[in-house]
């Protein structure tokens, strides 16, 4: 069987391919970055954080745009960011925001753009820790009440995701972005 990854060089019975994205979704605290970063350097690809880009390009943290302007100036230069980083041709690992993919307007464009996409199914007790143990200001969910309201809503979007893969305390980065590379294969198999 042919196994995915990013360049186009075949590497060790590795296939490669370019043009290819991995979309990585879950609620805020599940581990998308970290594990996207890992996931993307295991695939050989470039790793981009969506939050992090916007934070680049803007000057201002999502907080702070959410906070400054409002939910809706950052949904609307989200989607035009997500829009940009998709027009690309690079083979990618992207770290979605926790609420970016519950937008249908970015689903259509990540769906469009050929994406694989991975939600972490993270259980909510452990996105609450993970929340409350960071020092990241969370405009979104500043209560556990507000957070946990939140988690339930975006989970029918969540559930849309090519490919689930359900996340326990005990999981490392390391295990997980294996996970997720077997059920890539698994998934194009």
């Amino acid at each position: 069987m042919e196994k995915w990854a990013c360049s186009s060089l075949p590497i060790g019975g590795v296939v490669r391919l370019e043009r290819q994205r991995v979309v990585v979704t879950g609620f805020m605290g599940s581990g998308k970055s970290s594990v996207a970063e890992e996931l993307a350097r295991k695939l050989g690809c470039a790793f981009v954080d969506l939050d992090q880009t916007i934070t680049r390009l803007s000057g201002h943290t999502p907080a702070q745009i959410i906070t400054e302007e409002g939910e809706q100036k950052f949904r609307e230069l989200e989607t035009r960011q997500l829009r940009n980083l998709l027009a690309t041709n690079s083979a990618m690992v992207v770290a979605l925001g926790g609420g970016t993919w519950a937008s249908q307007i970015n689903r259509e464009l990540i769906v469009g753009s050929d994406a694989l996409t991975i939600w972490l199914d993270t259980p909510f007790e452990l996105c609450w820790q993970r929340i409350e143990a960071s020092d990241e200001i969370r405009p979104l969910a500043r209560s556990r009440e507000q957070s946990q309201e939140l988690f339930n809503q975006r989970r029918a979007s969540y559930s849309l995701a090519d490919i689930r893969v359900s996340v326990r305390a005990s999981d490392t980065v390391d295990s997980l972005a294996d996970t997720i590379t077997t059920s890539i294969n698994d998934h194009r198999g």
